[in-house]
């Protein structure tokens, strides 16, 4: 498998050098794009295993681009950079399609659990069925804040997994996730719930 690499859209240089740098920490390459024109250009010629994006650019908003991910590359998950304390742009990502969201002056370990979670639901899900990781296709669906319920639906050409249920962080949510996506690769097809992956996978 390729290294994955991440398409990472600001107009700071600074932030965009600090992502940079934790990414190849995790052995995540980047593409480094300022504005939304270069950001349009650069998913178009290489595929991405994840997109973040700052709301505010020079050539427009980045819920226009969570949006055109959304819908021209709907394997790739998006996070948005916003500004600290603003829920409001936080939610309307969340609306948009954005996978997560990381608030600024940028905490490195909530930017690297949320690269890891990316990058782990779709490798999980992937080798549950064989399939590539750029075939898989995510919906995020967000409900009130957390604690609260979160439902993700991962799904390949053949095959989908919807796990939903309420938890108190984003953190125990996506470690649940994971461990349901790798319980079903000994699974023959079927319908399971959150409760058969905790009576069974101890």
């Amino acid at each position: 498998m390729n290294r994955p690499r991440a398409l990472v859209v600001d107009d700071e240089p600074d932030i965009r050098e600090l992502i940079e740098i934790t990414l190849e920490r995790m052995d995540v390459a980047s593409t480094l794009v300022a504005n939304l024109g270069d950001a349009y250009t650069a998913a178009k010629k290489t595929p991405f295993s994840l997109c973040l994006t700052d709301m505010r650019l020079p050539d427009g908003n980045g819920i226009d681009l969570i949006r055109h991910m959304h819908q021209h590359h709907p394997g790739v998950p998006v996070a948005m950079i916003t500004a600290h304390g603003n829920m409001t742009s936080a939610i309307e990502a969340l609306k948009a399609g954005a996978f997560d969201f990381v608030s600024k002056p940028v905490d490195l370990q909530v930017l690297r659990n949320l690269v890891g979670t990316a990058l782990k639901l779709g490798e999980a899900i992937a080798a549950a069925r064989g399939s590539d990781v750029d075939d898989i296709h995510y919906e995020v669906e967000r409900r009130g804040e957390v604690p609260g319920e979160h439902t993700v639906l991962l799904s390949s050409a053949t095959e989908q997994l919807s796990l939903s249920h309420a938890v108190t962080t984003r953190q125990v949510f996506a470690d649940g996730a994971i461990r349901a996506a790798r319980w079903v690769l000994d699974q023959e097809p079927g319908l399971y719930s959150m409760q058969d992956v905790l009576e069974n996978d101890l």
